[in-house]
């Protein structure tokens, strides 16, 4: 069994994307200096000059990760990029890059409006398991708030997933995102144990939203944090935040690990 002090933190490089597009190899040594020993990237579907992050190819950004001694804590991949024409091609994107796992983004709610079309996107989902694992990659997918917060006869999408997917498919939990539907990432972590090898540890409080701290928000992160990984198995906790207010990024990103490993080590 891991113990506690062994478990990874990683920053999803969403957090710091203006610095990281602006000069990856900066971003990821100043990433390395406050302790992180990895990061997790997002290969989506928007170009460069409209957010998307990745801009070079796997082999690039391998080459930066090993220049800096940083280890790839996963891949976020937009739902877009698992269609049939892309599949292979985003795992082979993932696997140069060194990821352990192919992560689903979000699925809108768009494709979701009948038990068919969510029966439908699930067992796409459990296809793209098996072809993963045919890969000797991790598979799993990752919430956003409209997760918990739509609806399809009686249940949550969320839980039609995770209801309805195999173990070996991970629940990688948004924290922050999950508060914000309505639901506790500690119960999520017990109705579903064992399946969450990568979390993304969100802040998030009913005053502040997305914009509160990770230590300065309505989580008990002591709590949260042993949960995760004695019941969830958690081997890699990624910070990660979007939204942008008066804070600095790295002061964010660096006061977010310093909880965080204090509390795996203490």
């Amino acid at each position: 069994m891991m113990a506690v002090s062994d478990v990874k933190i990683g920053l999803q490089l969403h957090s710091v994307r203006e610095s990281f597009q602006e000069d990856e190899i900066a971003a990821l040594r100043q990433i390395k200096a406050m302790g992180y020993s990895g990061v997790e990237l997002v290969y989506g579907t928007l170009p460069a000059d409209q957010g998307g992050l990745l801009r070079h190819t796997a082999e690039y950004y391998r080459e930066a990760l090993a220049k800096t001694d940083m280890e790839c804590y996963g891949v976020l991949v937009a739902w877009e990029n698992f269609q049939q024409d892309k599949l292979q091609h985003t795992i082979d994107y993932c696997k140069t890059l060194g990821s352990p796992s192919v992560i689903i983004g979000s699925v809108t709610p768009d494709y979701l409006s009948t038990i068919k079309e969510v029966e439908a996107v699930i067992s796409y989902m459990n296809l793209i398991n098996e072809v993963c694992k045919g890969h000797h990659m991790i598979s799993g997918y990752h919430n956003h708030a409209s997760d918990f917060t739509h609806v399809v006869e009686g249940k949550s999408f969320f839980e039609h997933v995770f209801d309805n997917t195999p173990e070996d498919f991970m629940m990688v939990l948004d924290t922050g995102n999950a508060m914000d539907g309505g639901f506790d990432s500690i119960e999520l972590l017990k109705k579903y144990p064992e399946r969450s090898q990568i979390l993304h540890m969100k802040g998030y409080s009913q005053e502040k939203k997305y914009l509160a701290y990770i230590g300065q928000d309505d989580f008990n992160w002591e709590e949260l944090t042993h949960c995760a990984v004695e019941t969830g198995k958690a081997q890699i906790l990624n910070v990660e935040f979007g939204l942008r207010g008066d804070y600095d990024p790295f002061e964010r990103a660096k006061s977010s690990y310093d909880v965080l490993r204090h509390i795996l080590d203490a």
